[in-house]
């Protein structure tokens, strides 16, 4: 039987993991009949009072476990930004297990993934230094900004959650896209 090189089952755990997430996103914004992508935030999904509560919060700690795996396998090669990597997984995590109905943590577990997710695009041009590593770098710059708007409560006209959404998506579309790349694992 042939072995599976570690490259190619880190990045398809990774993009399983981004994958799935970004459908049950879906999925749980469609079920949720009150919920509004502009006026809402995206753990609104996970909160104890929503019906979809059970799907986003397994899917959301999933895609972090795919995250920091990926990020130990980083670290074993010595990639300079598996550090920011491992936090933003643990960050995904966080916030599926303490949901916003303990605000705190889940603020801290968010704001987490969110800087250090960016951080993380932009950090990966050090070891990648091709055309995606510039869009990388474009993509964490435009999730930092986002993030900073979002976190003034300057929407732009699209609301809180579709500011939100512009830091997230940034980070999920970036974990997929580098997921079949072999850049980072």
């Amino acid at each position: 039987m042939k072995k599976i090189k570690k490259t190619f089952l880190g990045g398809a755990i990774l993009f399983i993991g981004a994958a799935q997430l970004l459908l049950c996103l879906i999925i749980a914004g469609s079920l949720y009949l009150d919920y509004s992508i502009a006026n809402n935030y995206i753990s609104d999904l996970g909160m104890a009072d929503s019906p979809v509560a059970l799907l986003f919060n397994i899917s959301i700690i999933l895609f972090g476990l795919s995250v920091i795996y990926t990020a130990v396998q980083c670290w074993q090669k010595q990639n300079q930004f598996a550090f920011t990597l491992l936090l933003t997984g643990l960050g995904f995590v966080g916030v599926g297990i303490f949901t916003g109905d303990f605000a705190l943590a889940h603020v801290i577990f968010a704001l987490i993934l969110l800087i250090f997710g960016s951080m993380t695009m932009i950090a990966s041009i050090v070891i990648n230094k091709t055309l995606f590593g510039y869009f990388s770098v474009a993509l964490g710059v435009f999730s930092f900004i986002a993030t900073f708007l979002f976190l003034s409560n300057l929407t732009l006209g699209i609301g809180i959650g579709g500011m939100e959404r512009l830091a997230f998506y940034s980070i999920l579309i970036w974990m997929a896209g580098v997921s079949g790349r072999g850049t980072m694992v």
